[in-house]
């Protein structure tokens, strides 16, 4: 045998066994699942760990086949005597380049609902917004209550002379003037006088108030009101007021007080009261019992 084939047959390759050509058949399809990009699957039912995303290899890698089966895988550069051991070992480029981006795959199935998320921070305060449309005018509101009384305001400027006026038309004939006149008696206790039974004429004087004296001019008296601190007695004809000129004479006016009564008013009197002349309020008792108390009147003077 010659020296060069003595030296061949000690270093001849060794094919692998048939497992270890199963391994690296496994080993050849796993270059080409780097190389190519694609993925194996995994059995229903089996869990498996998130995928790794693949880091695809640089190297070129060739399958060394004998009998149709792969006995190897070397990238280049080869080792000693790969694929070159038997006539019928055959070597075979087993990684390419990139192929074509394939079709989308179809959409998965939506996934069960995430738990939520917790409370995010309270964001920043917005910027002030912009001012709003003026807004339509409202009803009128309700008539708000009177207020209170203002004070007095200061006495203003004295204003010019106005112009003279037109002569009115002449008036009706009317009093020149109008006098209110009141007075009270106190402390009286009259007993009765049933003579003369109250007329204006031949009235005693049961009581007066001091002499009073008329103007300078003749006046009529009206509008007489009296009023006694304590009722009249009952029976006869009541009590009087009356207007009587000084010295005796007709009543002017008279007012009649009935029994159990304490007040009485005469609207007009009967006669005209001269002038500068004096006179009194006579108090009359006609009731059959005496009546003791205080006589307060009023009454009118007209001229």
């Amino acid at each position: 045998m010659p020296a060069h084939a003595r030296r061949i047959a000690k270093s001849r390759y060794a094919p692998p066994s048939r497992g270890r050509r199963a391994r690296h058949a496994a080993l050849a399809v796993g270059a080409v699942v780097i190389s190519s990009g694609l993925t194996m699957g995994v059995e229903e039912g089996v869990s498996a760990s998130p995928p790794k995303a693949p880091v695809p290899s640089t190297k070129t890698f060739f399958a060394c086949i004998e009998g149709g089966e792969i006995i190897g895988v070397e990238a280049v550069p080869f080792t000693a005597q790969f694929c070159a051991t038997d006539p019928g070992q055959v070597l075979t480029r087993i990684t390419g380049p990139q192929g074509f981006q394939g079709a989308q795959g179809s959409q998965g199935v939506q996934g069960t609902q995430g738990v939520q998320g917790t409370q995010g921070n309270q964001g920043a305060q917005g910027s002030q917004g912009f001012q709003g449309i003026q807004g339509a005018q409202g009803n009128q509101g309700v008539q708000g209550s009177q207020g209170f009384q203002g004070f007095q305001g200061f006495q203003g400027a004295q204003g010019n002379q106005g112009v003279q006026g037109n002569q009115g038309f002449q008036g009706a004939a009317s009093a020149t003037f109008k006098s209110d006149m009141t007075g009270r008696i106190d402390g009286l206790s009259i007993g009765s006088d049933l003579e003369g039974g109250g007329a204006p004429s031949g009235l005693s004087t049961d009581a007066l108030a001091p002499d009073t004296l008329s103007p300078a001019v003749a006046v009529r008296p009206s509008n007489l009101s009296v009023r006694l601190t304590v009722a009249a007695p009952a029976g006869g004809t009541g009590m009087s007021v009356a207007l009587v000129p000084a010295g005796g004479g007709t009543a002017l006016i008279v007012c009649d007080i009935a029994a159990g009564a304490t007040t009485c008013t005469a609207a007009s009197g009967s006669a005209t009261m001269p002038a500068s002349t004096a006179y009194n309020v006579v108090v009359v008792n006609d009731t059959g019992s005496t009546w003791s108390g205080s006589v307060l009147f009023g009454y009118q003077l007209s001229g």
